[in-house]
């Protein structure tokens, strides 16, 4: 049995990754000896032509246990948090979201209209509102402007 390699942990794995990216490490390094490195983990693992450089040097058992003195001894970032706005700041929040949505759907109305004259124009045949298939996009635009207006794009944009 002390001739099979033993394979590192997935918290040795991260511990050692966490050792290789942070910026305390050197810190923590200095308070605490530094992390043991044992003989049997020191070899290289790699896949194909590429290697994991976390992976080379796992952790020891004890830094793995010791993964609580990184984070306690992190120094903490503190950010303002923005202060509240109120009721006067949700109602301006609440109407420009409304006006958005309506600015937004009234541009988009002439586009959904012609969408809407394309999908159902078969019914339409068959009503005798329709005399012959629209041939694309454009001919639907023409065609509606010239037979209902202009104003006729945006019919439907209320509801």
């Amino acid at each position: 049995m002390e001739n099979q390699h033993q394979h590192p942990t997935i918290v040795q794995k991260v511990v050692n990754q966490l050792h290789l990216s942070s910026s305390l490490s050197q810190d923590v390094q200095a308070r605490y000896g530094g992390f043991q490195r044992p003989v049997i983990h020191q070899r290289q693992f790699a896949y194909g032509n590429y290697s994991n450089a976390g992976l080379q040097h796992p952790m020891s058992c004890r830094a793995a246990q010791d993964l609580s003195l990184i984070s306690a001894n992190a120094s903490p970032v503190f950010v303002q948090a923005p202060a509240e706005k109120g009721f006067a700041g949700f109602v301006i929040d609440f109407l420009m979201g409304g006006v958005s949505a309506a600015v937004s759907k009234t541009a988009a109305a002439p586009i959904e209209r012609v969408k809407l004259l394309i999908q159902n124009q078969d019914e339409m045949i068959k009503a005798g509102r329709l005399s012959e298939p629209y041939k694309g996009i454009g001919d639907c635009f023409k065609r509606t402007i010239q037979e209902e207006g202009f104003s006729s794009l945006w019919r439907g944009n209320t509801g």
